[in-house]
């Protein structure tokens, strides 16, 4: 199909005619403003570009604040819930869906007052991305919650703590979350507890 030019735009002569008539000409929409192609995807992501933004009261730009999951880190886990797909995520603890836009990120190990610089603590290991009813049991500490992996206590490390995919009030998959959002399948989501190397 061979386009001419801009794709006219019709409305009604009155409100009760079916006839059209051209008003005014649309542009073109072209793969760079399509959102499926990748032209259309910013490098850096709005809230990225939002914390960019934030200055001190010196008028410095100040970065992220310690222990807040990098939009890379976020992106990694939506796509991780979605099967690779953001747009279809779902609620990792009861697989409601969410979506490219819904959800919360739990941090399955809490950061602690003030955050935290450890790079475990801030990976797709310790992130889930839950929907807001299941984030609110996780933050007042419910067994259930815990029991799937979805808030650790204190000594736990998220990387050899599986979480119950999907399992809230259904029993699900118990499955590991890989610490850099892809694992050796690009899933994100490990079959068994990784092998932590011994600090020397």
């Amino acid at each position: 199909m061979r386009n001419s030019g801009p794709i006219p735009r019709y409305t009604a002569l009155n409100s009760g005619a079916s006839q059209l008539r051209r008003s005014a000409p649309i542009g073109r929409i072209t793969a760079s403003r399509v959102g499926d192609f990748p032209a259309a995807e910013s490098p850096v992501s709005v809230p990225a570009k939002i914390a960019a933004r934030k200055t001190s009261s010196s008028g410095k730009l100040t970065p992220p604040a310690p222990g807040e999951f990098t939009a890379k880190v976020k992106l990694a886990v939506r796509k991780r819930a979605g099967r690779g797909d953001e747009f279809e995520a779902l609620c990792e603890a009861h697989g409601g869906w969410l979506g490219r836009k819904g959800g919360e990120f739990q941090h399955r190990d809490a950061r602690g007052m003030g955050g935290s610089k450890d790079p475990v603590v801030n990976s797709a290991a310790n992130a889930a991305l839950i929907c807001h009813d299941c984030h609110l049991l996780a933050e007042a500490r419910d067994m259930d919650m815990h029991g799937m992996g979805f808030w650790l206590e204190e000594g736990e490390d998220p990387r050899t703590t599986g979480i119950m995919l999907h399992g809230a009030g259904r029993g699900g998959l118990t499955l590991y979350l890989a610490e850099d959002g892809l694992g050796p399948d690009g899933t994100g989501y490990l079959y068994q507890a990784p092998v932590l190397e011994l600090a020397s």
